[in-house]
């Protein structure tokens, strides 16, 4: 991984034969873990047909990999007292200046390139495969990404000034990838994966597109029609229709297993009110699990809050009479139970069809997840754009951090932003398992869902969407599905977002749903629900709440990790304090506790099976999280 990412990412340093043999090392000794099973193949036909397959997504990907990204992140600071990873200048950046151009990735294989993304591309991009010194591939860099050239719409696409291709780019042994033009100030990222040595793949030439041209044209209709079915004709259908009354639980459908959910239709004759949609959680539990694996706001599942807006994506659409439909495989051993919680005081009418059909369990099989956060009332901190970087005490906002083995696969985000300013300068970071820094590295956060240059036109695609953007004061809806670049992990998931303003500061409602398959139990950062979590605005700017005051301090934070329990982070307050830990049975019984300075870890090993809720203080702050022992 010649990505300055895997040692370092936010210092740039030159392409050498000791990073490259650095990288190889990293993986023979048990990065990517079940590196036994990597001596089989994967054909240019089966990247294809993962674009399209949402069935695959529920089993641990084999042979495994590791995914990462080059970008144009900034990797230099303004000035010694700005952290360079909190800097702005986040294009023009390269790994380094060669003859022939701008070298954007070097990447020890095997490999796949899954995604490549632009906001201003221009001139060509140079490929070369497997070490040869002459070019294996040439291309008008704009023609690749926006469609015009040999790879079409729906796999290459502009999308709200967004330049996207989506097409599997594979590689044997090597891929170095060189921008050639003379506006090399651009914006970039190249999402790969790489996968263990002995892994078996092809490497890409343009022959590949006209000998794969019927399935790369069945493929791209399903992309680009996701109306029609992209499962077969499921097996079974269960309806429910009924009045799901304020303050009240309704069980909505209960499956005998072995099988999947294939489809999920839900709607109402009249549709539904946006405080029902998003107090009213939609609650699946797969084989009698002690905590529903999906726990979110019906309305936020299909990203509906607060406007019903017609969008298609691959995995999630509302139709035009405002039908809500989920297309995630969820499956079970011995059963699934669904359930309506309304935590509102209205009263709505719901209708849900949901198909199934039998599945075959497997030892990679995971189970679906899906988890809701909101943090209102959150005060950016705002970019000063003659030294690039963000004014105010910088920070990262968590997105989802998971403990566990699973694969993640999309993400939500609905901002509710108070001031007419762009909310969205902020970088993504992903650290996956034991990587010493984030191995994906973003450019923004319009960048990280596909579009550009904060623009606030509404759009559909298979992979990623925003449905909806009333500008950028109040409500805006984006989502990405990581179903053609799915995200696998070991033991931990990290992703975070800087939270940072354009030009000034302004205040927002940070919601994000998010979406993964995972192994066995697996502990998130979203676990608990809380008021502030179902809290909605009437309107895009009613119901303000008064400016809160910015403060470096935050609450203290709270994780459930399986192998070290409880992990306490202080806030940072001056003069430092004490933190106070309790742990409680979910049943309100006192289980476990302490007080200490600083960060600490609770074992949790003695606790017996069940679901437990930790309750962190600290000057007057506060955090809660909810964790299952399900052992």
């Amino acid at each position: 991984m010649m990505h300055a990412v895997a040692i370092d990412p936010y210092v740039k340093k030159k392409s050498t034969p000791g990073r490259l043999l650095l990288y190889v090392l990293m993986l023979s000794g048990g990065m990517l873990h079940g590196a036994a099973r990597a001596n089989g193949g994967v054909t240019f036909e089966r990247l294809l047909r993962e674009m399209a397959d949402l069935e695959s997504l529920a089993e641990y990907p084999g042979p495994p990999y590791l995914s990462g990204r080059f970008s144009s992140y900034a990797r230099h600071s303004p000035a010694d007292s700005v952290p360079v990873r909190f800097t702005n200048y986040d294009h023009g950046n390269y790994l380094d200046s060669l003859p022939e151009g701008m070298l954007m990735m070097d990447a020890v294989g095997p490999g796949v390139i899954t995604h490549i993304w632009s906001a201003q591309s221009n001139g060509s991009l140079i490929f070369y495969f497997d070490g040869r010194a002459a070019p294996s591939w040439t291309i008008e860099m704009s023609a690749l990404l926006t469609g015009t050239a040999s790879i079409k719409s729906p796999f290459s696409c502009i999308t709200a000034r967004g330049e996207n291709c989506y097409f599997p780019i594979p590689y044997r042994k090597h891929c170095k990838v060189v921008y050639a033009g003379a506006s090399p100030d651009i914006y970039y990222h190249i999402d790969y994966r790489t996968y263990p040595q002995g892994t078996l793949l092809p490497t890409f030439d343009t022959g590949m597109i006209s000998a794969n041209a019927s399935l790369i044209d069945s493929i791209g209709s399903i992309l680009a029609d996701t109306v029609s079915r992209t499962q077969g004709t499921p097996e079974t259908g269960a309806v429910f229709t009924g009045k799901v009354a304020a303050q009240r639980t309704v069980t909505a459908s209960t499956l005998d297993g072995p099988g999947a959910i294939v489809e999920m239709d839900v709607a109402s004759d009249n549709g539904f009110q946006p405080v029902f949609l998003r107090k009213c959680l939609l609650e699946i539990t797969f084989d009698g699990a002690v905590y529903p694996q999906v726990r979110v706001p019906l309305g936020d599942f299909f990203c509906a809050v607060p406007y019903q807006k017609t969008y298609r994506t691959l995995p999630l659409r509302i139709d035009a009479d405002r039908t809500m439909i989920s297309r995630w495989c969820m499956p079970y051993r011995t059963g699934a139970v669904i359930r309506l919680v309304n935590h509102s005081d209205l009263t709505a009418v719901v209708r849900i069809h949901v198909f199934s059909r039998p599945y075959t369990f497997t030892d990679n099989t995971m189970h679906f997840y899906a988890r809701w956060r909101q943090d209102p009332a959150v005060v950016t901190s705002k970019n000063l754009y003659s030294i690039f970087y963000m004014a105010d005490p910088p920070r990262d906002h968590p997105m989802l951090h998971i403990t566990g083995k699973g694969v993640h696969v999309g993400t939500l985000l609905q901002i509710w932003n108070r001031e007419n300013a762009w909310w969205g300068e902020g970088d993504d970071k992903i650290r996956i398992d034991d990587l010493p820094a984030p191995g994906i590295m973003g450019t923004g956060t319009e960048d990280y869902f596909g579009y550009a240059w904060a623009a606030t036109t509404p759009f559909s695609h298979a992979f990623h969407a925003q449905p909806f953007a009333d500008g950028r004061a109040g409500f805006v809806a984006n989502l990405r599905f990581h179903i053609s670049d799915p995200q696998p992990f070991t033991a931990s998931y990290d992703f975070d977002i800087e939270i940072q303003t354009a030009n000034r500061s302004t205040e927002i409602d940070f919601g994000r749903a998010v979406f993964f398959y995972a192994e066995g139990t697996a502990a998130t950062d979203h676990d608990t629900l809380t008021e502030d979590d179902l809290f909605i605005r009437e309107n895009k700017l009613a119901g303000c709440p008064p400016r809160i005051a910015h403060t470096p301090s935050y609450e203290p934070m709270l994780r459930y990790d399986i192998r070290r329990g409880i992990v306490v982070t202080a806030p940072s307050l001056s003069p430092p304090t004490e933190v106070g830990v309790r742990i409680f049975r979910s049943d309100g019984r006192l289980v476990s506790g302490r007080r200490d300075g600083g960060s600490f870890s609770i074992r949790t090993t003695a606790l017996s099976p069940g679901v437990y809720i930790a309750d962190a203080e600290a000057g007057g702050l506060r955090r809660r999280l909810r964790f299952v022992i399900d052992r």
